[in-house]
């Protein structure tokens, strides 16, 4: 008789019949990550649009709070991380055909071309910041000959960043709940949205605000419908897709994320940005906050609900 062994990760108490990998940390990560992706592409179209009364705080403040919220994203990334000294061999080599390669690269140049962006802003934006940049007029004078390529860079890896958060989970097609070409658009489109969502509490400009708000609308709407159609799929996939979604048909996920996504993140602040853009007194930081709130639990309940589907028959 000749012995075989098999050696199979299946057996793991982490990964299968749930994962037990990602956490919290993750999901700040996604959230920051699409909310950074929001802040560089709102601001750079609106720049590029040649509108010279737009405020301050839709231009030079969001494009320098990138880097911060990026900073703080890619450090619960770190804590995550079982082998924390080896974060350096994602920047010794390139798979193009891994999604986590080419995001480690892509919040590599997030950091440059946002912050020279925000940078070149400053002075258009803050006058009274002038006789504090005296020493880098030069700098701030070819800066701003390069701000249309920037805000043009701004746009496309703001695009990259906030469809690669999604597309991280989408990789993963061990799990069929994250197993869609659609989770990279709809986490776009969150980011997107709360994006606008943090545009609006900052501008002081009532109007500015408003035309945030008609923006927040459309993206509201466009991720119902996305989320729509992701569970239509789903439910017409294999047996095992059906499962998955109906985690939140009856499942686990149900009353959280029904209640606090769909619920309290996506209707509510429709309907009120909907009164308010109809003369409605309504206080736009409601729904913003709402927004904000909804585009992170989002994020925290697909990545649970995720590592809870699976392909195996149980």
């Amino acid at each position: 008789m000749t012995e075989i062994e098999i050696t199979s990760g299946r057996f793991n108490e982490y990964i299968d019949p749930n994962l037990h990998i990602w956490g919290l940390d993750v999901a700040i990560y996604l959230f920051l990550g699409g909310l950074a992706a929001g802040l560089m592409v709102i601001p750079s179209l609106r720049l590029l649009m040649n509108n010279e009364k737009q405020n301050h705080t839709t231009t030079a403040l969001p494009l320098l709070l990138v880097s911060v919220l990026m900073s703080v994203g890619m450090f619960c990334l770190f804590l995550d991380l079982h082998y924390k000294f080896h974060v350096f061999r994602f920047y010794t080599a390139f798979q193009p055909r891994s999604p986590m390669s080419w995001g480690a690269w892509i919040l590599i140049f997030v950091y440059p071309i946002s912050f020279l962006l925000g940078i070149s802003r400053l002075k258009n934006d803050y006058p009274t910041l002038g006789k504090y940049t005296l020493k880098f007029d030069s700098w701030l004078a070819m800066l701003k000959k390069f701000e249309q390529p920037l805000a043009y860079m701004n746009i496309v890896f703001g695009v990259a960043l906030g469809i690669y958060t999604g597309i991280l989970l989408s990789a993963y097609v061990a799990r069929p709940l994250w197993n869609s070409g659609l989770l990279g658009v709809l986490f776009l489109t969150s980011g997107l949205s709360t994006g606008a969502a943090l545009l609006i509490l900052l501008t002081p400009d009532h109007e500015e605000g408003k035309l945030l708000s008609k923006l927040d609308v459309v993206l509201l709407a466009a991720e119902i419908g996305l989320i729509v159609i992701l569970f239509v799929n789903m439910f017409t996939s294999s047996i095992h897709h059906k499962a998955a979604a109906r985690l939140f048909f009856g499942g686990p996920y149900t009353a959280s994320f029904w209640t606090l996504v769909v619920g309290v993140g996506l209707v509510a602040p429709f309907l009120l940005e909907t009164f308010e853009l109809k003369g409605k007194r309504v206080p736009l930081v409601l729904p913003a906050l709402l927004v904000l709130g909804g585009g992170f639990m989002l994020r925290v309940i697909l990545l649970s609900a995720g590592q809870a589907s699976t392909f195996l028959p149980y």
